[in-house]
This record gives C-alpha cells, sequence and structure tokens, in this order.
C-alpha cells in the first residue's frame, strides 16, 4: 500500500452511467436508452457520443451512435452542439482559449451552413 493512503480510509464514491442500444436484425440501434445510479431515470435518446481516452495506449476510442429516427439536419446539429461543448471544455480544463476558439470559429462557419441548409 502507497505510504501516503497507509493510515487513511478513502471513500470514493461510484457512479454507474448506464447505456443500452436495441439494434435491429442488421446492428442499426433502434433506441438508445440512458441512465443513472444517481437518480437520472432511463431516458431515451436519439444520439450519443462517447469519447474515451485510453491512459496505457495514450490514445483515444469514440463511439458515435444514433437511431433511424434521427433525422440529418438533426444529426448535424448534435455534432455542432458537441463541437461547441469541446470548445468550451478545453478552455475550462486547459486555458488553451486559442484551441477553444479556433474550434469556436470551426462552429461558426458551420452553424452558418447549417442555417443555408435550412433555408434551402
Amino acid at each position: 500500500m502507497h505510504s501516503l493512503f497507509r493510515n487513511k480510509i478513502l471513500f470514493l464514491k461510484s457512479t454507474q452511467i448506464n447505456f443500452e442500444i436495441l439494434s435491429d436484425s442488421n446492428n442499426s440501434p433502434e433506441r438508445i436508452l440512458w441512465g443513472n445510479n444517481e437518480g437520472v431515470e432511463v431516458e431515451e435518446a436519439k444520439a450519443i457520443t462517447i469519447g474515451i481516452w485510453d491512459a496505457k495506449g495514450r490514445g483515444s476510442m469514440v463511439i458515435d451512435l444514433w437511431n433511424k429516427e434521427m433525422h440529418t439536419l438533426e444529426l448535424k446539429g448534435f455534432y455542432l452542439e458537441v463541437m461547441k461543448k469541446i470548445a468550451e471544455t478545453v478552455r475550462v480544463a486547459t486555458d488553451d482559449h486559442v484551441m477553444g476558439n479556433i474550434i469556436d470559429n470551426a462552429c461558426f462557419q458551420i452553424t452558418s451552413l447549417l442555417e443555408n441548409e435550412v433555408g434551402e
């Protein structure tokens, strides 16, 4: 046991986030359900994106799923919101405002494209 922890009892809080994917015979998601053990009841989602950093392999794995009800424009809007959140997280977690602003600028350009797409 590490000497730092020898005389201390650590109480770690455990949170479980659960996803259940119900797929058709072609393995395409029909329903995406999620919830946690801290009061979030099982809810249905149309899409999820989960990014995982592999500490040992020093690489990322991303899981992207969406159901058949998700329209293309809606999916593009979802990913735009994910990108905006990434920009915010980069600024808060790393204090790298340059990178955050570059991502924000890309989001601004994508927003313009989507607005044109909606107007067509």
